[in-house]
């Protein structure tokens, strides 16, 4: 008798040690979870200002090379007269 609760109790404190192990787990899982997140979305931003960077950048060499072309070509037209 003694032995069927023993294996009994034995097979409770077994079911309690997986499930706390079980919802510690779910817990580190959620933590890392959260980290990857806060790191991707640090480096989606981080991106997102590199392009628009770099885009700012094209579009002030396009302007400066539109604006000498005006000026270039104002300055051929003044001479002609």
């Amino acid at each position: 008798m003694y032995f069927i609760k023993d294996v009994f109790l034995a097979r409770e404190e077994v079911r309690r040690a997986q499930k706390s192990l079980e919802e510690k787990q779910r817990q580190e899982e959620d933590k890392l979870f959260m980290k990857f997140r806060v790191d991707r979305e640090l480096e989606e931003k981080k991106i997102e200002q590199e392009v628009t960077d770099e885009w700012e950048k094209k579009l002030q060499m396009l302007t400066n090379r539109y604006e000498d072309d005006l000026r270039k070509k104002k300055d051929k037209a003044i001479e002609r007269v």
